[in-house]
């Protein structure tokens, strides 16, 4: 399951006690990394076409479950931490719940784009709340994520601005970018809590499986 991969070596860049200098090999992780999450979006858009997004999240639910706690456990997580940071966790898996259904609508290729996005509320919400301030090459990689946003949101006519349309999926990819920038933000928070990555990734994966089977109530309203 290459999000299960995504997950840990995302979380352990977001980890505080992250060195880069033992991680020597950390872009060609992280471009990997990127190509397994774009490929994933694809493969997650095809399967919408014959499965619901509940089937999706609990089938998610349970491969995370197989596949981390195993992992994790083999690898230094804390027990006692768990409880430390789970409503976090919950809070977390339950926005990032959201992604099934909003990758569902419209095209992949844009929705997928918007979604991508997300990092801009990590950053804003950073900013305010735990004073990190981008450096100058961050800023512009926001200018340029911006840019490309909002040059897909024009569509094919980029020069009748006046014609300009946002249409129904660019919103619900702009809420599902909130959503997932918010849960990344409080990811950070729960790492600054407890400096263990693993720690953290068992308690994601515990409240995963919870969020999953709360979702079946909401999914039938």
């Amino acid at each position: 399951n290459q999000s299960c991969f995504v997950k840990w070596l995302h979380y352990t860049l977001l980890n505080p006690e992250f060195d880069i200098l033992t991680y020597s090999m950390w872009m060609t992780f992280a471009l990997l990394a990127a190509a397994l999450w774009g490929v994933g979006q694809i493969f997650t858009k095809k399967g919408l076409s014959e499965t619901s997004p509940l089937f999706n999240n609990l089938l998610g639910a349970v491969v995370t479950i197989v596949l981390i706690v195993p992992f994790v456990m083999l690898n230094g997580a804390n027990l006692s931490d768990v409880p430390k940071i789970f409503p976090l966790a919950c809070i977390i898996t339950f926005l990032l719940l959201s992604y099934y259904y909003i990758i569902g609508v419209g095209k992949v290729s844009l929705t997928g784009t918007v979604l991508a996005m997300y990092p801009l509320v990590t950053i804003f919400l950073s900013l305010i709340f735990l004073r990190e301030n981008p450096n100058l090459y961050q800023k512009l990689a926001v200018l340029i994520v911006l840019s490309g946003t909002f040059i897909l949101a024009i569509g094919e006519d980029i020069a009748v601005t006046k014609k300009l349309r946002f249409g129904r999926w660019f919103w619900i990819a702009i809420i599902g970018a909130c959503l997932s920038g918010s849960s990344d933000f409080l990811a950070k928070v729960a790492l600054n809590k407890v400096g263990n990555t693993y720690s953290y990734l068992l308690a994601y994966a515990i409240a995963f499986m919870a969020m999953a089977l709360i979702s079946i109530l909401i999914d039938k309203k």
